[in-house]
């Protein structure tokens, strides 16, 4: 599967696969639609890529990303 990721606001708002994911005011990731395992996975390694101290964070469930 192809994911797409589309930067709007740098880590804070992105499009995965034209689904929104943006982090809340707590800094939790939200997304209002279920994202595949895959798409997870893919911002996972995106965001490893800003050096971000949240990305071992970014594990679904514990942050809204179904």
């Amino acid at each position: 599967m192809m994911v797409e990721i589309k930067e709007i606001r740098y880590k804070e708002k992105y499009e995965i696969n034209e689904k929104l994911v943006y982090k809340d005011q707590s800094g939790n990731w939200q997304c209002h639609s279920e994202l595949s395992r895959t798409e997870k996975e893919a911002f996972k390694k995106f965001a490893k890529s800003w050096g971000d101290s949240n990305k071992e964070d970014l594990n679904g469930e514990a942050h809204n990303i179904h």
